[in-house]
């Protein structure tokens, strides 16, 4: 026993970041000589971990045989690849899924209370294991927390139900950056409900969660097409996004490279390694499929047995997306309404179909050797050195007068490339993302699927009349016809009045949009933030709040956009009385607001457009 416990203690060391700069530091010894005695252990069996089968014992319900279809886990690969390891550590894609580790949990859960309607749940720490506890009319239950998903924006727990590799998930969502638990429909674009959800989500995590924040993740049931789909047991051989999920099984790679002077002889070769899939190597469509096995919404099915360095064929072609879809995900034309589908979206364009661009071409996985950038922020986007401005087009598209085609300065946000053609008309995560499809504004667009156009998401408060007009002098692109409010009415207003929930959610994002604020104006924006703190929809309100709180007077406004709705109208009331003593004390007339030549509000038209509001219940997969 002493011996078996010496070796896990090893291998943890093995697989925990900064071991080695720990170790390192206290010996003396080179970083690098301790790496390679560590691999040495590992390759030949004397310590357990990728080459044993002790592995996976360890490490959660869910996991199978590390060893299944020849893969070693990322742990193998960083003797011999410490610095894309270490880039990889720090990546979102590395903490994707976790064990439910005390330095893995975001939140402090030891003697937390949570409740629902009817339900109670009591979080407990024992040692290094969380425990839950759910009271309901049926008595109390303990479950163990197994894992986590998420470490960015939000985090959300997994319990074991005692019934092999099924596992549930607690009805609460941690934001992080807000420090709070929220009810689960609250963290996503759901219908409005008259309670909240109790539902523990039992067997999700294997019906679709594992395919996309694992490695190599293996469904046991069949599933089928479209929303609803049949689940059952599932595994894989590594929690989070790890290395052989780009790479491919790295079993082959590590038996053909054990001598180090076959490894020094690699890197004098300048052909491809057949041993291992390098993303570098991959055509851009193979390059792209990489990252479409997850970041797609028909991946999780259609890449069942999708290895890197295959081609990923979308299981339905846009056409078909809006008549098995609806509105889960997609704009009528078939564009991507949803963040994490940039695959759906990128393949769509005339730069990947006519050009070779990829995910690469922008992004990458590692952090390069010349990124001047902290860890924090590249890891965010994970955007190459250069390419979070007009870097990325250009590489591509030349552009010797940058002016004269934007008709913006140069250096401003006009001339942003990525604001023109990649504007943030998805939703996930409660925030507006940025669409990937790379389309030109165009108001005939607009009108044909309600998708917002660049030019009224940065100009809040023009009208999309007057953006026509502009497109028409500038690119000779024919106005479409418009009614009344149409050409006279600021677009935002439309939709944060009269638009559907994904259309007031935009509206509000933007109405906090720093450059957005800095082309319209901020006097005018709380006179419809106010009224969307009520919203029926929770991610709505979520994104008001947000906004509202980024202008001056607002920041220390009381409200929860969960709270009942009687409290959260009389947080909107308070709002809109805030403006209205400002506005009052210094009136501004801007008809396009609805504000006219007195600084009145037009209520009559408002209340007109409200009555006019797109009520369909949008339910978005995120």
């Amino acid at each position: 026993m002493p011996c078996r416990s010496a070796a896990i203690l090893a291998r943890r060391m093995v697989l925990r970041h900064g071991v080695f700069m720990t170790v390192g530091r206290a010996t003396g010894f080179p970083l690098w000589w301790i790496g390679a005695a560590f691999a040495v252990l590992i390759v030949s069996g004397l310590l357990p971990g990728a080459g044993s089968g002790e592995g996976p014992s360890e490490a959660g319900p869910v996991l199978a045989d590390v060893q299944a279809a020849g893969y070693v886990s990322s742990g193998t690969c960083r003797s011999c690849h410490p610095g894309h390891y270490h880039s990889w550590f720090e990546s979102f894609h590395r903490t994707m899924t976790q064990r439910a580790d005390p330095g893995a949990v975001a939140a402090d859960l030891d003697g937390l209370e949570l409740v629902l309607p009817g339900h109670a749940y009591r979080f407990e720490r024992a040692g290094d294991q969380f425990w839950v506890d759910l009271t309901d009319s049926e008595g109390t239950q303990r479950y163990p927390i197994e894992l986590t998903t998420g470490s960015h924006h939000r985090q959300w727990l997994w319990l074991g139900t005692g019934r092999g590799r099924t596992l549930a998930a607690v009805p609460f969502i941690y934001l992080i950056e807000d420090e709070r638990w929220v009810p689960r429909d609250a963290a996503f674009m759901h219908p409005p409900a008259r309670n909240w959800s109790t539902r523990m989500l039992d067997g999700k995590w294997g019906v679709g969660c594992i395919q996309c924040h694992t490695t190599a993740a293996q469904v046991a049931a069949a599933r089928g097409p479209g929303p609803r789909r049949d689940g059952g047991e599932a595994s894989a051989v590594e929690l989070g996004i790890a290395c052989e999920s780009c790479h491919g099984p790295g079993g082959k790679h590590v038996r053909e490279n054990r001598s180090p002077g076959r490894r020094y002889l690699q890197h004098l070769d300048a052909t491809a390694n057949a041993s291992i899939v390098d993303p570098s190597d991959l055509d851009h469509e193979r390059a792209t499929a990489l990252c479409g096995q997850c970041h797609s919404l028909e991946a999780a099915q259609a890449s069942s047995g999708f290895m890197p360095g295959e081609l990923l064929d979308p299981v339905f072609e846009t056409e078909q997306r809006r008549e098995v879809w609806g509105d889960l995900a997609f704009w009528p034309d078939g564009r991507v309404r949803t963040g994490g589908r940039e695959y759906d979206a990128l393949v769509e364009t005339e730069c990947y179909r006519r050009g070779e661009a990829s995910c690469l071409s922008c992004h990458s996985m590692h952090r390069e050797n010349d990124d001047p950038r902290p860890t924090e922020e590249w890891r965010v986007d994970q955007l190459r050195v250069g390419h979070d401005g007009n870097s990325a087009c250009l590489q591509c598209h030349e552009m010797p007068d940058i002016e004269a085609h934007t008709h913006h300065a140069a250096g401003s946000r006009g001339s942003n490339c990525y604001d023109c053609h990649s504007p943030h008309t998805s939703y996930a995560l409660l925030k507006a993302i940025r669409n990937h499809g790379v389309e030109a504004p165009d108001v005939s667009v607009e009108l044909s699927t309600g998708r917002p156009n660049a030019c009224n998401l940065c100009h809040l408060d023009r009208s999309l009349g007057w953006t026509a007009e502009h497109l028409q002098d500038w690119y000779g692109i024919e106005p479409p016809e418009l009614d009344a409010d149409q050409r006279e009415i600021a677009a935002s207003v439309l939709w944060a009045v009269s638009g559907d929930a994904g259309q007031r959610a935009l509206a509000a994002w933007h109405m906090g949009w720093e450059p957005a604020q800095q082309a319209s104006g901020t006097h005018w924006l709380p006179l419809y933030l106010s009224p969307l703190l009520d919203d029926s929809y929770p991610a709505v309100r979520y994104l008001a709040w947000r906004s509202l709180r980024t202008l001056p007077g607002y920041a220390d406004l009381d409200y929860d956009y969960v709270a009942d709705q009687k409290v959260r109208s009389a947080s909107a009331m308070a709002a809109f009385d805030r403006w209205w003593r400002t506005h009052r004390s210094n009136p501004r007339a801007r008809p396009s607001v609805l504000l006219d030549a007195q600084g009145t509000v037009s209520q009559n038209t408002l209340a007109r457009l409200l009555s006019e509001r797109d009520e369909r219940r949008l339910e978005w997969i995120e």
